[in-house]
C-alpha cells in the first residue's frame, strides 16, 4: 500500500524525529532481569537448516531424471537436511509449484501403472544452473561455518592455556 502523505508533512516529521519509546529499544546488556533465552527454542538449535527443501528437490530430480513428489518427499527424508520428522508434504508440492512456475522443473502426468495418476518432475536447463548456483552458495555457507569453527576452537585453546 503506497502512502498518500506528503513527504513534506510536519507530523510525520516530528515523529521520525521522536526516540523510540525505551520499550521499543534492544537492550545492550541482555534481555530483562529474571529473562533467559530458551536454549530448546533457540536458532541455535538448528531447527532452520531442514529448509532446504529447494536445493534438495533440485538434487534429487537431477539425480533420477524423471521423479514424483512422493518420490522427492522420501528422498529428502533420507537427506540429514530433513529434521527428525523430514519433509512436510504440503511445504514439498508448494515447493515444486513454485519451481515450475519459475520453470526450474517441468512436469507431466503419469497415468502408466497401477495406482492414481501422478505427476513426474524433470529439471530445466535453468533447474540444473539454479542447483549448481545452490553449490556454491551452500559451499559459501560451508566455508564460513568451517572458519567460525576454527576460531572458536582457537578460542578455547587460548583460554585452556590460559587457565593451565
Amino acid at each position: 500500500m503506497r502512502d498518500e502523505t506528503p513527504a513534506n508533512d510536519a507530523s510525520s516529521a516530528a515523529r521520525d524525529a521522536t526516540p523510540r519509546a525505551e520499550a521499543d529499544r534492544i537492550p545492550l546488556d541482555g534481555p530483562p532481569a529474571g529473562e533467559t533465552c530458551d536454549l530448546s527454542d533457540c536458532s541455535c538449535t538448528g531447527r532452520n537448516l531442514g529448509k532446504f527443501t529447494s536445493p534438495a528437490a533440485l538434487l534429487a530430480i537431477a539425480e533420477a531424471g524423471k521423479i514424483s513428489g512422493y518420490d522427492i518427499a522420501d528422498r529428502l527424508r533420507s537427506m540429514p537436511l530433513g529434521g527428525e520428522t523430514g519433509p512436510d508434504m504440503a511445504g514439498v508440492y508448494r515447493t515444486l509449484r513454485r519451481m515450475e512456475r519459475f520453470k526450474l522443473v517441468t512436469s507431466v502426468w503419469d497415468t502408466e501403472g497401477g495406482g492414481p495418476a501422478r505427476r513426474l518432475y524433470t529439471l530445466t536447463n535453468l533447474g540444473d544452473r539454479c542447483l549448481e548456483r545452490w553449490v556454491e552458495t551452500l559451499r559459501g555457507h560451508r566455508d564460513a561455518v568451517e572458519h567460525f569453527l576454527e576460531q572458536y576452537a582457537h578460542l578455547c585453546e587460548t583460554q585452556r592455556s590460559d587457565r593451565g
